[in-house]
């Protein structure tokens, strides 16, 4: 049965694809009423502050994807009654101006996993061991990136107020991990397809890796400047 988690407070990330992210909506497919509520709190970290919605299983989910509208889909791919590719095909069957973003969530960030979850449509593919709110932040533009390619948005997080503080400098380090591993899943791959797949995580990350950094480079405003 579906159930609101809870309405966040207003982020900070300001607009993209001319959408406050605090009108954006969330469903999130989760067996796992725990895994549900962690991702809620991440999702808050994160900025977002429209209501998630969620579900524990496919019919559930495909009953709610045809009755309200999202802008994201957060799916885990271990599901009682399926997996995770099963929600993408569900999300597959919606006409393409309503379609949702999919990102999958995973018990583990098997790299052979991710790539299918790429060649059927999905977004980004994150590990529930790395729900970090700057993950989900580099997901989400990452997807909104994808998805206006070629059109003229400002698709930057907002600035880190601190840019050498230790949040910062943390962010650095998971970012760098993934690209790592999928330059080395790259070198074992022999599949042509699988290969470009792997590329185009690589491209997206190496995007949402530099405008981190630009973002940690800016100089931070102090408190009692006046902006015009």
């Amino acid at each position: 049965m579906a159930h609101a988690i809870e309405k966040f407070e207003r982020p900070s990330l300001g607009r993209a694809i001319g959408k406050d992210l605090s009108a954006i909506s969330v469903i999130v497919l989760d067996d796992n009423e725990f895994d549900q509520r962690q991702l809620g709190r991440a999702l808050k970290s994160a900025g977002i502050s429209g209501e998630v919605q969620c579900v524990a299983d496919l019919d559930s989910f495909a009953r709610l994807i045809k009755g309200q509208q999202f802008d994201f889909a957060f799916i885990d791919f271990n599901l009682a009654d399926g997996t995770g590719l099963d929600a993408i095909q569900i999300l597959r069957e919606q006409p393409a101006d309503l379609r949702v973003l999919p990102i999958m969530v995973a018990g583990e960030a098997r790299m052979e996993l991710a790539v299918q979850a790429m060649k059927d449509g999905c977004k980004d593919f994150l590990s529930k061991q790395d729900l970090s709110a700057e993950r989900l932040r580099g997901a989400i533009f990452g997807a909104m990136r994808q998805k206006s390619r070629g059109a003229d948005f400002d698709l930057r997080p907002g600035s880190v107020d601190n840019a050498m503080d230790n949040t910062a400098i943390a962010g650095l380090r998971p970012r760098i991990a993934r690209m790592q591993r999928i330059v080395k899943q790259v070198v074992k791959t022999t599949e042509d397809e699988d290969r470009q797949i792997l590329l185009q995580m690589l491209d997206d990350n190496c995007s949402e890796f530099t405008d981190y950094c630009n973002e940690i480079a800016k100089p931070a405003v102090p408190a009692n400047t006046k902006l015009n």
